[in-house]
């Protein structure tokens, strides 16, 4: 992905930055589309039953002790037992090109998904633009809560987290950014599931770090 040299205007955090003209859309950061469009696609699907679609559908590759799941090609996580691997690249799986995929994770109705991407700003700004392309796209989608809070793995990356509600539902979405590159966590299902599998999912997100601290560990 490109990006402008950084300059009074292009220089994330600046008063005066605005978003390089090429890498807008009706004012908005598209760089940050891929970001928000999954945060809609999940939640959409929460609401319209595809959990009720994935309970009904066996699925024999489920996470096992020591199992970390590939972010980026220094970052992994390491999943707790007994998630459905519908996508992801494991740090001991024979590929020959191990370029990270996304990693989407299910358990009893909770969907838990990472991606990354390169990202010039930090994680509030990437929190904001996901926000926002979220937003301008299907406003009655989720309602983000007022409220964010700083999360920071056991690695040491800090990131800023917020609740996602809806009448049945309850997310949450994490924007993290590491060395130029943005990485956006997302857990969402039925508000009780949630609420049952909320130490797991902490521990999984603060898992987040380098492929090789995980491994040596």
């Amino acid at each position: 992905m490109a990006h402008s040299s950084p300059d009074a205007t292009t220089r994330p955090g600046s008063q005066w930055y605005r978003v390089p003209v090429e890498h807008r859309i009706l004012g908005l950061d598209k760089r940050s589309f891929p970001f928000a469009l999954i945060v809609l696609a999940l939640w959409l699907g929460l609401q319209f039953g595809v959990p009720a679609v994935n309970d009904a559908v066996a699925n024999d590759d489920l996470t096992v002790a020591g199992d970390r799941m590939l972010v980026t090609e220094t970052l992994a996580i390491t999943p707790t037992t007994g998630w459905e691997v519908n996508q992801g690249i494991r740090t001991t799986d024979d590929v020959s090109s191990p370029e990270p995929e996304a990693v989407y994770l299910t358990k009893g109705g909770v969907q838990f998904f990472v991606q990354s991407d390169d990202f010039e700003g930090d994680a509030t700004e990437l929190l904001d633009q996901i926000d926002r392309v979220a937003k301008a796209t299907d406003p009655s989608a989720f309602n983000p809560a007022t409220h964010r809070s700083t999360v920071t793995t056991t690695a040491g990356i800090t990131g800023v987290a917020e609740t996602v509600q809806g009448a049945a539902t309850t997310g949450q979405v994490i924007a993290l950014t590491e060395d130029g590159t943005g990485i956006e966590i997302q857990v969402a299902g039925p508000s009780d599931q949630m609420a049952t599998l909320a130490p797991e999912v902490h521990r999984m997100i603060q898992s987040l770090g380098p492929v090789k601290s995980t491994e040596e560990n």
